[in-house]
């Protein structure tokens, strides 16, 4: 299925490799710009239902095609976006709170 957001069409589905906007659109960008720098992530437990260990296990079942049946396309984009936050993409670590890109905004 396709859903719009304020006339933005989303991709279909979710990817590991994919972007929940698409990227060839400056609002695309944008919105994607948003998502990682969402305040909420900074306690995604608490703000967002799930917590860094609940997503990396979440998205390592999705590369193992062994979700549970109540798993939404929601829960994991919201998985996809707590790791993509907190871990560096280069290295694999945890990045310490204080240097998270959000830490510039707030």
């Amino acid at each position: 299925y396709q859903r719009r957001v304020r006339g933005l069409q989303m991709e279909k589905g979710f990817s590991l490799n994919g972007q929940k906007y698409p990227q060839n659109t400056f609002k695309g960008r944008l919105y994607r710009f948003f998502n990682i720098i969402d305040p909420r992530t900074l306690f995604p437990k608490y703000f967002l239902g799930m917590s860094l260990e609940e997503a990396q296990d979440l998205l390592q079942r999705y590369k193992e095609n062994n979700l549970p049946s109540n798993t939404t396309t929601e829960d994991l984009w919201k998985a996809k976006k707590i790791k993509e936050s907190t871990i560096h993409p280069d290295t694999g670590k945890k990045i310490p709170m204080p240097f998270r890109y959000i830490y510039l905004l707030v």
